[in-house]
């Protein structure tokens, strides 16, 4: 249900916004993806994508999704939440994405990994 929600929600995204694309012209390689938080403070279901149109998608099982504009410098993406600015430098190895956030009073280093395809929130704790 997750996956097929933020599928539509990747899909109706679609502003035309300008690509963000590496020096060559591609988009990075690590965009255009589905990333799952693996993290042990994982919110259940943590999920991020970032579009190569310059979107950015978050969502969890039990939070709503957010859509922010993001851009990249070198190393550093860039994204606004609730009107602040959030840097985090962005690394990759293999199947693992990382996110090293930046600046006062932001969370820990974020990790991430392919997210599963048949994946489903569990039913919401009561």
């Amino acid at each position: 249900r997750l996956l097929a929600g933020l599928a539509v929600t990747l899909a109706l995204a679609g502003c035309p916004a300008p690509a963000v694309t590496q020096a060559n012209g591609a988009a990075p390689a690590w965009s255009g993806r589905v990333w799952a938080e693996t993290g042990p403070n994982a919110e259940p279901g943590a999920m991020i994508a970032f579009l190569p149109s310059g979107e950015l998608v978050q969502t969890a099982c039990f939070s709503p999704y957010r859509l922010s504009r993001w851009t990249r410098d070198a190393e550093t993406v860039r994204w606004t939440e609730d009107g602040r600015e959030i840097a985090a430098r962005l690394q990759t190895e293999g199947e693992t994405l990382t996110l090293d956030y930046s600046g006062d009073n932001l969370p820990e280093p974020r990790t991430f990994g392919p997210a599963e395809p048949d994946f489903a929130c569990p039913d919401y704790p009561r």
